[in-house]
């Protein structure tokens, strides 16, 4: 599965945002292609990794097949793994 990957500044982390994205390649049973997303790439998924509530990053021009998902904080792991889980089917 081909996921972009976007990052905020980083300018007000409240989270790990790479120890995040290990997390999910240590947890899913398939083969994740994470990338940096770029606009001139398309994407199984895109993953938005902001550090804090404000999700100030432009995504606009990314796109998923399967969607896009603006994570804020750790709590949205759960949200992630699941969309993950369930384009893999």
């Amino acid at each position: 599965m081909k996921v972009g990957v976007k990052y905020c500044g980083g300018c007000n982390p409240r989270y790990d945002r790479t120890s995040f994205i290990d997390k999910l390649k240590n947890e899913v049973k398939f083969d994740l292609d994470i990338q940096g997303a770029s606009e001139d790439n398309f994407y199984d998924v895109v993953l938005i990794l902001c550090g804090c509530t404000s999700a100030c990053v432009n995504h606009d021009n990314l796109k998923g097949k399967y969607g896009k998902i603006v994570v804020v904080s750790q709590d949205n792991y759960n949200k992630v793994l699941d969309l993950l889980n369930n384009v893999n089917k």
